[in-house]
């Protein structure tokens, strides 16, 4: 053996002493990387809120369970506390706060923060003064199951007032056979049939 090929050898050992431990930090480096987009991907998760999630499925059919009854239908708009479903038979308006869990959501979520000021003042009371406005007929539920039919007369900033008539019949004094009021907080779901 001649002083030529000890280097050889030594040089190629080398070579493949170097391609392992750039091997091995390429390795490292790619595990960091993916470690760091799985702590960033938490992270964006957990600074989303329920109505951005909400918020991303507007236009498809969901299945929305509340305390009393499951409701399946397309969600049409989501406010800064409330959501608008439409389905098979009636439009009906609820407070987030009842919503027990919703399934059927594959869109994306919005982005925390990307609703407008405007929006963020549709509450749940701007939703049902929109039924004051247009004279609907609805049933308003409240917690606990029991049901109210009639025409809001007004919306308080934490109540309403409802009109209570039968279905098939427009609000007319006549056919008003009392006047409710009903807290915001004991709402459970209002809905107008279609």
């Amino acid at each position: 053996m001649t002083c030529g090929t000890l280097v050889e050898m030594d040089e190629s050992r080398f070579s493949d002493l170097f391609a392992d431990l750039s091997h091995e930090l390429d390795e490292h480096e790619r595990a960091q990387q993916r470690a760091e987009v799985s702590d960033r991907t938490r992270r964006e998760h957990a600074a989303v809120a329920f109505l951005d999630r909400l918020r991303g499925a507007v236009g498809q059919v969901v299945e929305l369970r509340i305390t009393q009854e499951t409701l399946t239908g397309e969600l049409v708009e989501v406010g800064a506390d409330w959501i608008e479903l439409r389905a098979r038979l009636r439009t009906c308006w609820l407070p987030v706060s009842e919503i027990v869990a919703i399934g059927g959501m594959s869109t994306p979520t919005v982005a925390p923060g990307s609703v407008g000021a405007v929006e963020q003042r549709w509450t749940f009371a701007f939703a049902l003064r929109r039924l004051v406005r247009d004279r609907a007929v609805l049933t308003v539920r409240a917690r606990g199951g029991q049901s109210y039919t009639g025409t809001l007369d007004r919306v308080g900033s934490d109540f309403v007032e409802l009109a209570e008539h039968a279905a098939d019949v427009s609000r007319r004094a006549r056919a008003v056979r009392a006047v409710r009021a009903i807290p915001m907080w004991a709402i459970e779901l209002a809905s107008v049939s279609r």
